[in-house]
């Protein structure tokens, strides 16, 4: 009986050692306000999926964090850095789109310039005939 005895209590340990890692994760993404979700849970502690819903203490935990959360409005940081890179792309076609409206309008009055200029060529030579 000793052997069944110390694999419950190895068992025990080892359960124990699961259920705080899957606490002390949670305390730390309400620490840094981050949405908690399982599949980062998992992703953080390297435990299952089914772990932290069918472990009643990490699971009671966990709704207990969920509604302190309740009513915040999360922005995935990937969103928000691709939203702001858009956003200096956008800013930087303009500043070319409007450099190259300038640069149309002085070629379209180079242009009329050089139309009268040959206009009054033209006339000069036709006069000079």
């Amino acid at each position: 009986m000793s052997k069944y005895s110390k694999m419950v209590e190895t068992n025990q340990k080892a359960s124990k050692e699961k259920t705080d890692c899957a606490i002390k994760a949670i305390k730390e993404m309400l620490d840094k306000e981050e949405q908690l979700l399982v599949c980062k849970l998992v992703r953080k502690t390297g435990l299952s999926r089914a772990f932290f819903y069918k472990n009643p203490t990490v699971s009671k935990f966990l709704n207990d964090a969920r509604r302190q959360q309740e009513g915040k409005v999360f922005h995935q940081k990937k969103k928000v850095i691709l939203d702001y890179a858009l956003e200096r792309q956008n800013e930087l076609i303009k500043m070319e789109y409007e450099k190259s409206q300038k640069e149309n309008q002085d070629l379209k009055a180079e242009n009329e310039k050089l139309k009268k200029a040959l206009k009054r060529k033209d006339v000069a030579f036709i006069k000079g005939l």
